[in-house]
């Protein structure tokens, strides 16, 4: 069983932030995504959500509280959820071979753009 985190960031405006992945990607170049790997076995929810906004976007991800928690299976692998009360500094930089863009969209703006896997369900 592999496990997938996405950490969906929303800002105090309730816009949500999304990267757009370069063309280089093996899979769904130029759609829209958010920060997202596999887990390391040894990680935890927060040291894995920790590592991986920092390395996708720059921002410094302080965890203050784990308020929800779900499961949901797709057709290739079981994605756990992770919801967090959080703050972080406001500095993004992308990690370059993964994206070479990124935006703030409302709810109903993800709804006009070419998201990622199958995150317009989870959005």
């Amino acid at each position: 069983m592999r496990l997938a985190w996405t950490w969906i960031i929303i800002d105090e405006e309730k816009r949500i932030l999304l990267l757009k992945r370069t063309k280089y990607t093996e899979s769904f170049p130029h759609y829209w995504t958010m920060p997202a790997w596999r887990w390391e076995e040894w990680e935890t929810a927060e040291v894995a959500a920790i590592r991986e906004v920092e390395e996708e976007t720059g921002l410094k991800f302080i965890p203050e509280k784990l308020y929800q928690s779900s499961k949901q299976k797709n057709s290739w692998e079981i994605v756990h959820a992770h919801r967090f009360l959080w703050t972080w500094e406001w500095t993004i930089k992308l990690q370059e071979e993964e994206a070479d863009w990124y935006a703030w969209y409302t709810y109903q703006e993800t709804r006009n753009i070419k998201l990622a896997f199958d995150y317009a369900d989870v959005i």
